[in-house]
């Protein structure tokens, strides 16, 4: 699962964002101070309304919880929801937390790996590993040496650290460190994620792409003909979804080809990708009184 970024749209009246969990049963959908959960990523069965703008979420799971992180000038909490055993369509209900877990700092929520959620402290310095087991939040502080530049969430509970002169990679379920890989990577500043078996990275703003295959850190380099605006990618599938200003490209991890994405709505709204077994698709939330556009990406369209 990934954590999901706020889009702002028609000059910053509406803050959209979404995240979807591994098992295609659930989105997550923000617009303003309202995340919605979505049945199969399609029908909104609960509601929560936020107090701050300043937060994070994300899906975690199994089994599948809402993490959402918020903020003060002073410290944050994490509170993890619990998606509804039933839903009513006609009203569906305003969620409670199941838990709640405080923070001693305003932390950020940067990155997931199935039930676990990677916290970093303001100054970049410090890291907090989170499990939600549904109805109990436990934690755990890795032995990283900061400044952190990005984190990502791997297959398998672990978290890729970029740090100022490694790259280290850790086991979020024992704490421990299992590997500095030496990938080239591109200069900073730079953005990083996860597809199925790979690790892509680019500078910001930049026109390309590197994908790193995992077994044998082989990377391949991808351009996209245009600035690329956001990456779409999720750790279980080898579809990564390019966004440029005037189409959406499909990069495949496993044949390497680069094809526009045809059948997305001008009004893209936040996007994520749904893996649901073998198929793949991307989907974009533009609101809350519409229901959310999907388009399969497993083949060429």
């Amino acid at each position: 699962m990934t954590v999901a970024h706020a889009t702002t749209l028609d000059g910053g009246v509406k803050t959209l964002a979404l995240a979807t969990s591994d098992d295609a049963m659930w989105a997550a959908a923000r617009e303003g101070r309202t995340i919605a959960l979505l049945e199969r990523c399609r029908t909104i069965a609960a509601r929560v309304e936020l107090a701050s703008d300043d937060i994070d979420f994300a899906l975690v799971g199994p089994p599948t919880t809402l993490a959402i992180m918020s903020r003060t000038s002073t410290g944050g909490s994490v509170e993890l929801y619990l998606p509804p055993s039933t839903t009513d369509a006609a009203a569906p209900p305003t969620l409670v937390p199941a838990t709640q877990l405080a923070l001693e700092v305003p932390a950020r929520l940067v990155a997931t790996t199935g039930p676990f959620f990677a916290v970093v402290s303001p100054n970049a310095l410090h890291a907090l590993f989170v499990r939600s087991a549904g109805h109990a939040l436990s934690s755990q502080l890795p032995d990283v040496e900061g400044p952190i530049e990005r984190v990502v969430g791997l297959e398998r509970d672990r978290f890729l650290f970029l740090l100022r002169r490694k790259l280290e990679v850790f086991d979020a379920a024992s704490c421990r460190p299992l590997s500095r890989p030496q990938w080239p990577l591109p200069p900073p500043p730079r953005v990083l994620g996860a597809a199925f078996g790979h690790l892509w990275a680019m500078r910001e703003n930049g026109d390309s792409i590197v994908v790193y295959r995992l077994s044998d850190s082989r990377p391949f380099q991808h351009d996209a003909g245009a600035q690329i605006d956001a990456v779409i990618s999720h750790p279980l599938s080898p579809v990564i979804a390019l966004v440029t200003a005037g189409s959406v490209l499909r990069l495949h991890c496993h044949a390497h080809s680069v094809t526009p994405i045809h059948g997305i709505p001008d009004e893209r709204g936040a996007m994520a990708i749904i893996v649901d077994g073998e198929e793949q698709y991307l989907t974009g939330f533009s609101g809350l009184d519409r229901e959310p556009w999907r388009v399969r990406v497993t083949r060429p369209s």
